[in-house]
């Protein structure tokens, strides 16, 4: 069985299969054909999933661990449409959209 990946340290991929991903400040949006929208928010400490054929469908995962002396997202609070179902008990969460899309996160635990 492999090994979980290490909070802070996966790389990067190439963005491809027709996601665009747009960026200021703190925030960085990815959002695909297919109609699905995950924006990150460093400044809110969230990441909110979106799907365009649900209008209102929101999916807000939230919580921060402190990686260097500084507080980034973790994710590991989840909420959806505004109400908190649960404290995830594992480091990685999955989401597979419609049309295919999988986005996955490995978070720390909220304590680290």
């Amino acid at each position: 069985m492999d090994s979980l990946p290490v909070f802070g340290t996966c790389l990067p991929l190439a963005i491809k299969g027709g996601i665009v991903q747009s960026s200021n400040d703190k925030t960085v949006t990815y959002q695909a054909n297919g109609g699905n929208k995950i924006m990150i928010d460093q400044k809110k400490m969230q990441i909110v999933v979106y799907y365009r054929d649900y209008p209102n469908f929101k999916i807000e995962f939230w919580g921060f661990a402190l990686k260097s002396g500084v507080n980034i997202v973790a994710g590991f609070r989840e909420s959806l449409i505004g109400k908190h179902m649960k404290d995830r008990s594992t480091q990685i969460r999955s989401l597979i959209f419609p049309d295919g899309t999988k986005f996955t996160m490995t978070t720390a635990s909220q304590k680290g």
